[in-house]
């Protein structure tokens, strides 16, 4: 740990919910690089509920983003806000500002200077435009590294090459009870297995039909309980489609099993239903990095993606990924497989 004046740290991180999980090893090292250091984020109000609880973070600055902006009135609300949250960041008077992101803009690197840090810490490519801006730069390499490796190189300036830590996430009180409750009130009985079916991307959606095969042959060789999540909203809704039709047609057709659908329409009740799953089946996405955070071993199903880079980091777990890149090609099979490959099957009365 560095002595001296505790230096004030702003870390941007404005993507999607499984990119700010996957910074939390990052923000822990620069909190404990330093004695008392002052530690604010940047993020926006739809990934914001992941830090709640963080006592890595002093300070929490969120936007909404453009592209979540309902009508003129939610816009010109959305532009004073940033305003104001502009003016804040002035005052704060950092001294270093970590752009925690492999690719950003132009503009949000003038928008970091406009604040007079420092310093200012970010991954400089080749022949990269952004590098004028950029007075720490880090080299950003790709080579077989996962992405949470890759940011936590954005802190060795800093606080040196130090061990990366584990991810962080904490379940809000209120929302762990109110999942608590329920579970208890439908007679969930432990273990019980998280199965999350929304995905953002159409190459790593599994279909109604693959998903009750898989539940009813888990069920039939682990006898275990199941939770159903998936993204709240109808699939034609613009600015936030979900899948509340595919979790009906699933849940529908299920009555004899101890399966409970959890509709969650805030981040932080996904993080706390999560938390009492004991293990997890997912595609990739936002989930899949919570359920990781939170030690759910996982059984996830990649598309395009790249998993060698975005597998879910530090459980056991097992990436299904055809050459297809097309996540409808994994078949039941071997999403039984790889869960079993994880998670044991329980000894039966008479089994040795």
């Amino acid at each position: 740990m560095k002595s001296g004046r505790a230096p004030k740290i702003l870390i941007i991180r404005r993507e999607n919910i499984g990119d700010l999980v996957c910074t939390t090893p990052l923000i822990s090292m620069l909190r404990n690089g330093f004695d008392k250091p002052y530690i604010a984020c940047l993020v926006n109000v739809y990934n914001a509920q992941v830090l709640e609880g963080n006592t890595d973070i002093d300070d929490v600055f969120f936007y909404k983003q453009n592209r979540h902006q309902e009508g003129k009135s939610d816009f010109i609300r959305g532009i004073l806000k940033g305003l104001l949250i502009y003016l804040k960041l002035l005052f704060k008077n950092f001294d270093y500002v970590v752009v925690a992101t492999t690719h950003y803009p132009s503009k949000t690197m003038r928008l970091v200077k406009s604040i007079f840090p420092r310093k200012i810490i970010a991954f400089v490519g080749d022949n990269d435009p952004c590098a004028k801006y950029v007075d720490i730069p880090v080299k950003y390499r790709r080579e077989n590294k996962h992405i949470v490796e890759e940011l936590v190189s954005l802190a060795f300036p800093l606080v040196g090459d130090v061990s990366i830590s584990n991810m962080k996430l904490f379940p809000e009180k209120d929302a762990l009870s109110k999942a608590d409750s329920l579970f208890k009130s439908k007679k969930m009985i432990c273990p019980i297995i998280g199965i999350h079916i929304s995905s953002r991307r159409e190459s790593q959606r599994w279909s109604v039909e693959s998903f009750k095969k898989l539940i009813r042959e888990l069920y039939d060789l682990y006898g275990y309980s199941f939770v159903l999540f998936w993204s709240p909203g109808n699939e034609s809704n613009r600015l936030h489609p979900g899948d509340d039709n595919k979790a009906k047609a699933i849940l529908s057709e299920m009555d004899d099993l101890p399966l409970i659908g959890y509709e969650t329409t805030e981040l932080r009740d996904l993080i706390a239903g999560i938390s009492l799953c004991n293990s997890f089946i997912c595609s990739d996405g936002g989930a899949m990095h919570i359920a990781a955070a939170l030690g759910k071993p996982t059984v996830a199903l990649f598309g395009v993606a790249d998993a060698s880079r975005w597998y879910p980091w530090g459980v056991p777990h097992v990436v299904l990924q055809t050459g297809s890149r097309e996540a409808c090609d994994v078949s039941v099979q071997m999403v039984v497989n790889a869960y079993s490959s994880i998670v044991p099957k329980p000894q039966m009365k008479g089994e040795l």
